[in-house]
């Protein structure tokens, strides 16, 4: 009989004991953005997933175009040509691996073997191939990519521009000499060995076969043109049309995070969230903007909205902790984003815009475009009536803190049309009669916009002029 007792005693002791770590568990997954015990339910707390970054670190820089100058003087003999390599050919995906993971690895972990040998504009004229980023990129993120082992303290920050010289070694097929920029002026030279990657005589080949390749329009300095104040800019100049097709894009809300009753709440919830916010309401607005329909999560430290039209607004409550490293944030950052685009956008091509470093916050700002068929894609807040990146994350060292996200999927529309790039023809036939142009032009590129409540992207015009104002003005095809 005593023996009954003692055992019952232990049964009892067993049972209190798992019920206090369970209910242990629900306490700690309140106050976590983890839950450390799996038997919990997974419709509460979607499955935390991990991200292989060694797997995807390359997917998210690219530079926004590579070029081929042929080291030609200037347009009027027929020459200072660059052409631009399309980033779906092989060439321009040899490059950028060779710059990505050879060429920087080795230029990051050593001091350069010169400086100032001559100014970057002369070093833009000469034959070479560039590599041009929309924005500076830090050296901190071109380590973290690269998989800089043994990094050094470079006489410089960020990395504007690459100049890559394959043929400037003659007698030595190992290497090759690339200079670096960081301003557009103070130019930084390197010697590589260039062993792995693309052979130097298929850089070669490429460099005096480009010019024969009609299905590529060539760009040019624009100088001394009197409109422009940046001598360096490169676009499109020609006495006769270069017409490109150009299709408009359809851009849709993947089909599995649609929102359009309660009952999508929880597949959205397992897709775009991470452990522990819970589902707190869902606003279904019949009035005039009867497509703004939203749902809101909520936990102890961030409010989460999710909108029909596909947009994403996570944040925590309090934008505070250690801020750390750009590449510590950097990784932050591009985890967040790859554990939600393989599920429902994988086939989406995403690149970083900018990186802005604020002293005054504990956290740095990354933002982030679609790229399609070689075109940035920005969209419209109808409300606000901003244009702007389709992402932008705030992070730090420990955590993502504040996500914008327009989550879309890309495709051809049903129209195209034939527009003209002749930078000539555009100033004198549409820009020049434009009220808003006050100032110097400082860049111009071409991108796809729409609105964050349409399904339809078309290329515009994008001017920058000296004054830091930009406008966008829809391009005009040959058949309207």
């Amino acid at each position: 009989m005593r023996v009954s007792i003692e055992l019952k005693k232990s049964i009892l002791m067993i049972f209190l004991l798992l019920l206090g770590v369970f209910q242990m568990g629900i306490l700690w997954s309140d106050k976590s953005s983890g839950v450390p015990f799996p038997f919990l339910s997974q419709s509460y707390w979607p499955k935390a997933e991990t991200v292989k970054i060694d797997e995807v670190k390359g997917l998210y820089i690219h530079p926004k175009r590579i070029v081929v100058s042929d080291g030609g003087t200037g347009i009027t003999d027929g020459n200072g040509k660059y052409w631009p390599l399309s980033s779906d050919s092989d060439a321009y995906k040899g490059i950028w691996a060779d710059v990505s993971t050879r060429y920087l690895k080795q230029i990051l972990e050593k001091k350069p073997d010169s400086e100032n040998t001559s100014d970057w504009d002369t070093i833009m004229k000469k034959k070479c191939i560039i590599l041009e980023f929309k924005n500076p990129i830090p050296v901190g993120i071109l380590q973290w990519m690269s998989g800089t082992e043994k990094p050094v303290f470079p006489p410089f920050k960020e990395v504007r521009m690459i100049a890559v010289f394959p043929e400037s070694i003659k007698y030595n097929y190992n290497q090759s000499i690339v200079y670096l920029t960081d301003d557009g002026e103070k130019a930084y030279e390197y010697i590589v060995d260039n062993e792995g990657g693309m052979k130097k005589e298929d850089y070669i080949a490429l460099m005096n076969g480009i010019e024969g390749n009609n299905a590529i329009i060539p760009m040019t300095l624009v100088g001394t043109y009197h409109p422009v104040k940046n001598d360096d800019l490169l676009t499109v100049l020609s006495d006769k049309k270069e017409e490109q097709i150009i299709w408009d894009l359809a851009l849709k809300t993947p089909k599995e995070i649609v929102l359009l009753q309660r009952d999508d709440v929880d597949t959205i919830q397992e897709i775009l969230l991470d452990s522990g916010s819970k589902y707190t309401e869902f606003k279904d607005d019949a009035g005039p903007n009867a497509d703004r329909t939203e749902v809101l999560f909520s936990d102890d430290e961030k409010i989460v909205r999710y909108y029909q039209n596909g947009f994403l607004d996570y944040r925590f409550r309090e934008m505070k902790g250690a801020k750390g490293t750009v590449e510590e944030a950097f990784e932050k950052a591009v985890a967040f984003i790859e554990v939600r685009r393989k599920k429902i956008i994988y086939e989406t091509d995403i690149n970083l815009c900018e990186v802005v470093d604020s002293q005054k916050e504990q956290y740095y700002k990354f933002t982030f475009d679609y790229i399609f068929d070689n075109m940035d894609i920005e969209v419209l807040d109808e409300q606000t009536k901003t244009i702007g990146p389709v992402i932008t994350i705030c992070a730090n060292r420990e955590r993502v803190l504040d996500v914008k996200w327009h989550i879309k999927t890309l495709e051809y529309n049903d129209y195209h049309n034939y527009y003209n790039l002749n930078f000539y023809d555009f100033y004198e036939n549409q820009l020049v009669l434009e009220p808003r142009l006050g100032g110097q032009i400082q860049d111009i590129s071409i991108r796809y916009l729409y609105s964050d409540y349409g399904m339809r992207a078309e290329p515009y015009w994008l001017v920058v002029v000296d004054t830091d104002q930009k406008f966008y003005l829809k391009m005009r095809g040959e058949v309207e």
